[in-house]
């Protein structure tokens, strides 16, 4: 389906956006204004005539200057949400999106309505509209979206009776087509509570549930106010990993605002990391293998999506980029100069969103990074997120991180100085990509985030 065309004004405006001439308020303007932008046309293409006025709320803005700048939106109208991906593209794409198989499965499950379809391009193919549960890539989101094939799905791995399908309630909580998407949903009242439901484009979720299922019993028996997520298991019919929700809140609502207890859990985050770290390649590599072992990762793999992700940086703010470049490599170059030690086993995304805590117990999410790696990344990772935490809301960062050494333990010394010096590293990272360029302030509020890791790396010189 296409529609329009832009007006020249209008193309004019959307080019100098997305080569980044007119620099991080060009791509703001665009963003923060998608009705005048080809949403609105797009829209009116998927849905019935004459359509009752509707809200739109930016959630996330992805850009890759001189290639494609994509925004995700909540549009709520006549007390109907949905989550949508808009894509502005330099080049036109060769063929409009298309999606009529996912549309008539929809249609079929009575999850289109009040949509009449679920995807658009303009004209010119340089703008294109995905309404969820649309995706090309992972067509089985559409089943997923349908309430008695959902709890169907849940009842069967959770070896129960199939739930009442009118009860359970699924909410959209991330959806980013062609790469992942989140979905929560609400059981009966009687039931297991909230289930999460996963999606990814690479099946990383086969290796999550079985990380759980191998690992959760020796962070158990090693850390017991500590746990990693509990899975109801891997769908393989959807391809979906479905996960039990931990009670609590992420952890830095516990490290701000006054919370007593924020130094005692980051030292059972402590403690349970050193429980993981002690595992070398050995325990439960039988669970590991039967589904294809888990990957390797390094320093390396770090330091190039650390500069991936401050691509953008190099059109928007090129004297920042330079700094921020050369402050990788010095990363990497004090790298080279350090010790390093056998991969074992890592989490891979520790921060303090991915741990959900009650005030007195942790709960690690989001496995499906977990590698043989260094362990000083995931110590690094930590204390970036510490120190981010700290600028951005006054957490102590010097007490957290004390409490993070002590809880880990005694261990060689070149691993802290590893993971200090590769903290750094996921401080520029969390700059380039926490920091997003629809904000206002973005500019000014990036170059602190770069000059805070200058200075972090300044501290650490041997």
């Amino acid at each position: 389906m296409t529609t329009r065309t832009h007006s020249t004004a209008g193309t004019e405006a959307l080019d100098g956006a997305l080569t980044g001439r007119l620099g991080a308020g060009g791509v703001r303007r665009v963003v923060l204004a998608p009705l005048q932008h080809g949403l609105a046309d797009l829209l009116g293409h998927c849905l019935p005539s004459d359509p009752p006025p509707w809200d739109v709320e930016l959630v996330r803005t992805k850009f890759k200057p001189g290639r494609k700048l994509t925004a995700y939106y909540r549009v709520t109208f006549s007390s109907v949400t949905r989550h949508v991906a808009l894509s502005w593209s330099v080049q036109p794409l060769t063929t409009a999106v298309d999606v009529s198989s996912v549309e008539d499965e929809a249609r079929r499950l009575h999850v289109l309505a009040p949509f009449t379809r679920l995807a658009a391009t303009s004209d010119d193919r340089r703008t294109t509209l995905l309404v969820g549960p649309a995706d090309p890539r992972m067509p089985q989101l559409v089943g997923l979206s349908q309430q008695e094939h959902m709890a169907t799905a849940i009842a069967e791995l959770a070896g129960a009776g199939s739930a009442q399908a009118a009860a359970v309630g699924i909410a959209t909580v991330r959806y980013r087509p062609g790469q992942r998407h989140v979905l929560r949903v609400g059981q009966p009242t009687g039931g297991d509570g909230t289930t999460f439901v996963k999606l990814d484009r690479d099946d990383s979720g086969v290796r999550a549930v079985a990380v759980a299922r191998a690992v959760g019993p020796i962070l158990a028996d090693g850390c017991s106010h500590a746990a990693l997520a509990q899975p109801l298991g891997y769908d393989l019919v959807d391809h979906a990993s479905m996960w039990r929700q931990a009670p609590g809140a992420p952890l830095q609502r516990w490290l701000t605002g006054g919370s007593s207890c924020g130094s005692g859990l980051v030292g059972l985050l402590g403690a349970a990391l050193r429980v993981l770290h002690d595992r070398g390649p050995g325990p439960a590599s039988g669970a590991f293998d039967a589904v294809g072992g888990l990957s390797a990762h390094d320093a390396a793999a770090e330091l190039a999506a650390t500069l991936r992700a401050g691509e953008h940086l190099d059109v928007l703010l090129p004297e920042l980029a330079q700094r921020y470049r050369a402050l990788a490599r010095q990363v990497a170059d004090r790298l080279e100069r350090l010790p390093g030690e056998a991969p074992t086993f890592t989490h891979g995304d520790v921060k303090c969103d991915n741990i959900i805590s009650d005030g007195r117990t942790l709960c690690l999410l989001d496995l499906d990074r977990c590698a043989w790696a260094d362990p000083a990344l995931d110590l690094a990772k930590v204390l970036a997120d510490l120190r981010w935490w700290g600028a951005s809301d006054g957490a102590d960062v010097s007490v957290l991180t004390s409490a993070l050494v002590v809880g880990y333990g005694d261990c060689d010394p070149h691993r802290w100085a590893r993971a200090r010096t590769l903290a750094v590293l996921f401080q520029l990272k969390l700059a380039a990509r926490r920091v997003t360029v629809d904000d206002v302030a973005w500019a000014r509020l990036v170059s602190a985030r770069v000059r805070d890791a200058e200075i972090a790396l300044r501290v650490e010189q041997p």
